[in-house]
C-alpha cells in the first residue's frame, strides 16, 4: 500500500510502519506514518522532501521481502528508507544498529512462534549500524523532549529481524536506511503526539539537507563510538552524543 506526495526532484523517503499484530488493531507506527503523509502534504513541499508510505506484515523475515517488494516499485531509487516500529515503552528511540539475532518465542506474531535465540542470517554480521546521520540530526532538532533518546538496539523481535535484513540488503546497493521506535499506545496523554511528529520532520529534514558523502554507519561497539567521539571534538554535541552512546554499546 502506498500514500505518495510527488514533487519533482526530490529527496524521496520510503516510509515503512507496520500493520495490526496480537490484540492490536492498528498498530501506532502504522497510524503515526499516515499522520506524517498528511503533514508531508503541508511541510514537506517546501523542503523539496517526497515521501511514499509502504504498510509491512507482523512477521518474521516476511516484512522486509514486503518492503523491498515496494522499492521495486517505486519510480526511482529511494534516497532513505526508514522505518516506524511501535515501542514498549514511552520513548521516541532513533535506532542506531540492528543485530544478527532472534528470539521468536519471547512473543507471537501474525505467524508463529520458533525457537529461542538464532541468528538471522547465518554467519552473517552479528551488528550492523545504520547509515544514517543521526547524531547530526539528533542535535539539530529544536527544543528537544526529554523523551527522544538514541537507542543502543532495536530488540530481537519482527522489528530488528525487519532492521537487519533490510540494512545488510540495501547497503550495497547504496541505499541508506535506518528505523525509529516511536511511544508505545499505552502511553496515552504522556506524550505530546505533534511533538513526535514534529522530531521526526525535523530529523528527515536535517538528513536530507546534508550531502551523502557524509552520510556513514553507525558505530556498533564502544571502541568505535569512542573513536566518533574524539573526530568530533569540535562539536560538543557531537561529542558528547558519541561519549553517551560509547557507555550503552
Amino acid at each position: 500500500m502506498f500514500l505518495t506526495t510527488a514533487i519533482q526532484g526530490s529527496f524521496l523517503i520510503l516510509l515503512t510502519s507496520f500493520g495490526p499484530f496480537n490484540q492490536v488493531k492498528q498498530n501506532q507506527s502504522e497510524r503515526l506514518a499516515q499522520e506524517l503523509i498528511a503533514l508531508s502534504d503541508m511541510r514537506f513541499p517546501e523542503d523539496r522532501i517526497e515521501v511514499e508510505h509502504c504498510s509491512l506484515p507482523v512477521v518474521f523475515d516476511q516484512a522486509a521481502q514486503s518492503a523491498m517488494e515496494c522499492i521495486k516499485k517505486l519510480p526511482r531509487q529511494p534516497d532513505l528508507v526508514l522505518s516506524l516500529g511501535q515501542g514498549d515503552t514511552c520513548q521516541l528511540r532513533l535506532e542506531v544498529l540492528a543485530s544478527n539475532l532472534d528470539r521468536r518465542d519471547q512473543l507471537s506474531n501474525n505467524e508463529q512462534l520458533r525457537q529461542l535465540s538464532q541468528e538471522i542470517v547465518p554467519g552473517a554480521d552479528k551488528k550492523m549500524g545504520f547509515r544514517f546521520p543521526l547524531i547530526q540530526s539528533y542535535c539539530e532538532i529544536q527544543n528537544r523532549p526529554s523523551y527522544v533518546v538514541i537507542s543502543p538496539t532495536t530488540g530481537s523481535y519482527v522489528c530488528n529481524n525487519t532492521a537487519y535484513h533490510l540494512e545488510r540488503i540495501l547497503r550495497p546497493q547504496e541505499i541508506p536506511y535506518t528505523f525509529i521506535h516511536v511511544p508505545s499506545q499505552s502511553c496515552g496523554n504522556k506524550i505530546n503526539q505533534q511533538d513526535v511528529l514534529r522530531v521526526i520532520y525535523e530529523t528527515l529534514k536535517v538528513a536530507s539537507a546534508i550531502p551523502k558523502e557524509h552520510w556513514h554507519p553507525l558505530p556498533t561497539s564502544m571502541s568505535k563510538a569512542k573513536e566518533a567521539a574524539y573526530l568530533n571534538e569540535h562539536n560538543a554535541c557531537y561529542k558528547n552524543t558519541y561519549r553517551q552512546l560509547s557507555r550503552i554499546l
